[in-house]
C-alpha cells in the first residue's frame, strides 16, 4: 500500500511540474480540466474568451510547413516551431473567418490531443472526454 501511495504521489508531482507554466490561458484552463480526472468532460468553446470557427489540432513532430499547408495560411514565425512540434506537445490553432486568431503549444502531460490529428473542430463538436491510459490522462 505504501508503494502504490508512493507511486502515485510521484506520478503527480510529474504531471503538476509538466504543467505548471502555460503561454495560453485556454491551455492553462484545459490543463486544470484534465487534472480533475478520468470522466470529466472539456468543451473547449466555453474556456474560450475568443469567438473562432475551427479549431485545428497537430500532434508530435508536425511539421510548420505541414501545419500550415493543412490550414491553408502562412501565419508562423521563421523561429516557431522551426524543428516542428516537440514530442512532449500538440499544437492547436484557432480560427475565425478563414484568419488564425490564436495558437499554442499544450503540453501532452496536461492533455494529449495528438490522436485527433489532423482533422478541424467547430465551436460546437470540440468536447472531449477525460481517458485514464496507463499513468496518464488523456
Amino acid at each position: 500500500m505504501k508503494k502504490f501511495f508512493l507511486g502515485l504521489c510521484v506520478c503527480m508531482i510529474i504531471l503538476f511540474a509538466n504543467c505548471r507554466e502555460f503561454k495560453s490561458s485556454v491551455s492553462s484552463a484545459i490543463a486544470k480540466r484534465v487534472s480533475i480526472g478520468e470522466g470529466t468532460i472539456i468543451n473547449v468553446a466555453k474556456l474560450t474568451d475568443f469567438d473562432w470557427d475551427k479549431l485545428y489540432v497537430f500532434g508530435p513532430y508536425s511539421s510548420r510547413d505541414v501545419i500550415q499547408k493543412v490550414i491553408g495560411i502562412r501565419f508562423l514565425a521563421t523561429n516557431e516551431i522551426s524543428m516542428g512540434v516537440s514530442e512532449g506537445d500538440c499544437f492547436l490553432v484557432f480560427m475565425k473567418n478563414n484568419r488564425v486568431i490564436h495558437y499554442f503549444s499544450h503540453p501532452r502531460a496536461c492533455g494529449d490531443f495528438s490522436d485527433l490529428e489532423p482533422i478541424f473542430f467547430t465551436p460546437k463538436n470540440a468536447k472531449f472526454t477525460v481517458v485514464h491510459e496507463g499513468y496518464s490522462l488523456y
